[in-house]
């Protein structure tokens, strides 16, 4: 029996020596001839990572020249009406709505709504740039005929959605443009004036008496039946085409990429297609943007004042332990070996859950420690009263249930606090949630079972 717990002792020692060298080290493996770490990066908010700092100012349609004469200035004069207080602020809003849409962790964005003028500060990562790409483009589906007239435009969409299709020559990636009512209608009435053209063959005997004029006329008709619409996206056309049959359904596909079998390809095509998918699922803008200033923004907090706070905190941290080991002798021990366990796992649980670090977050990380500190000397006083094996056990488990029921009010309140759109305390909450949850869970597996081993024997 001795050497069974002993055992038990050992190897749980070892998991919480392999969960913290993973968790505070890093998950390494080979790839692509370097070192990858498989562990998630923390994601750091703006004020610990420095933010973008990005400004859209409305096209001025006076600076656009006017060579055209009197066409153009017509032109003019109904841009500038679009340039309304209404249309600046659901311009905001739409870029706004493409910002959550696309995943932005963290920003904040503000507007003068007398001129249009957008202020965004945003996280920096690597997706930054296409992002501030896609979220001020005007995102104007426009389906054209020959003369540039627009039949069928991106106010008629229902809805857009990224789809793949499996070919013997790989995988192809296409949207799906769904549209409403009156664009099904319109779309259908396209497919037919744009249809292609019936192949007629011509018998030679029959047509030995048609005139010049006749086959001139037939040329034309042709001619005129084989006219393609043009599919755009901001000006840029997609494709131009025909329709083999009437459109019924409402909806039409567009190719993004080409049929690939390479996995990286696929997922440039997927992300591509994904933002594309964004930006016509949130509307057209109903104004016309440019970027006046685009430039990245450091935090106050640099990297030495980072490495310092690290090193203080750990210091505090191996003092707390110290202690612990002087005053409660080999439970002391055993505690402080599964505390530091129990902060390696936190440190996974923030990884793995994309938990956002900003200064609040990492309040709620010290808050967190903290009270699993005060969780754990509770326990130890309490056990410290034990006379013999069996009423240690029953003290431990009366502990933890005092301790556990008056956690329970914090972590219900971090619960909703996690609920609230405002990022520094959903960060500082989250962190809280995890904190206690792995609290409860950690002390009664593993705690517990270390103190009771090590008595029993």
């Amino acid at each position: 029996m001795k050497l069974e717990q002993k055992l038990k002792i050992i190897l749980l020692i070892l998991i919480i020596i392999l969960i913290s060298l993973m968790s505070f080290g890093g998950l390494f493996i080979q790839k692509n001839g370097r070192m990858a770490n498989l562990l998630p990066e923390y994601i750091k908010g703006m004020d610990l990572k420095g933010n973008r700092y990005i400004t859209f100012e409305v096209v001025d349609d006076t600076e656009e020249s006017t060579e055209q004469g009197k066409e153009e200035t017509t032109e003019e004069t109904e841009k500038e009406s679009v340039n309304t207080k209404e249309n600046f602020i659901k311009a905001r809003k739409i870029i706004e709505k493409r910002l959550k849409e696309m995943n932005v962790a963290q920003y904040t964005i503000a507007q003068d709504e007398e001129t249009g003028k957008i202020v965004v500060n945003m996280v920096e990562d690597t997706a930054t740039d296409t992002v501030i790409q896609y979220a001020y483009a005007k995102g104007n589906l426009t389906i054209e005929d020959p003369d540039k007239n627009v039949l069928l435009d991106s106010s008629k969409i229902k809805q857009v959605k990224t789809m793949y299709a499996n070919t013997d020559n790989g995988t192809s990636i296409y949207l799906n443009i769904e549209f409403n009512e009156e664009g099904k209608e319109i779309l259908k009435n396209i497919s037919n004036e744009y249809k292609v053209p019936e192949k007629v063959e011509e018998n030679n005997d029959d047509n030995k008496e048609n005139t010049t004029d006749e086959k001139e006329e037939n040329s034309e008709e042709n001619e005129k039946e084989s006219k393609e619409v043009t599919i755009k996206i901001d000006g840029s056309t997609v494709l131009s085409t025909q329709f083999e049959k009437e459109i019924t359904n409402g909806s039409i596909q567009l190719s993004v990429g080409g049929e690939t079998k390479t996995q990286a390809e696929l997922q440039s095509y997927v992300k591509e297609a994904g933002y594309v998918e964004k930006i016509l699922n949130s509307g057209a803008l109903p104004v016309e943007y440019k970027v006046t200033a685009n430039r990245y923004m450091k935090s106050n907090i640099t990297t030495d004042m980072y490495n310092l706070a690290i090193i203080i905190f750990g210091v505090l941290i191996l003092i707390a332990l110290v202690y612990l080991i002087i005053k409660y002798k080999k439970n002391g021990l055993l505690t402080a070996v599964a505390y530091i366990g129990y902060i390696a796992v936190l440190l996974l649980a923030i990884r793995y859950t994309n938990v956002i670090l900003t200064i609040e977050g990492i309040l709620g990380l010290i808050v967190a420690l903290a009270i699993n500190y005060t969780f754990n000397v509770y326990i130890l006083n309490y056990i410290s009263k034990s006379e013999d094996k069996a009423e240690l056990e029953t003290n431990f488990n009366r502990a933890f249930t005092k301790i556990s029921i008056a956690l329970i009010p914090v972590l219900i309140l971090s619960v909703i606090l996690i609920l609230t759109s405002w990022l520094q305390i959903y960060s500082f909450a989250m962190i809280i949630f995890w904190g206690l949850a792995i609290t409860i869970v950690w002390n009664i597996i593993l705690t517990k079972t270390l103190i009771v081993n090590s008595i029993k024997e």
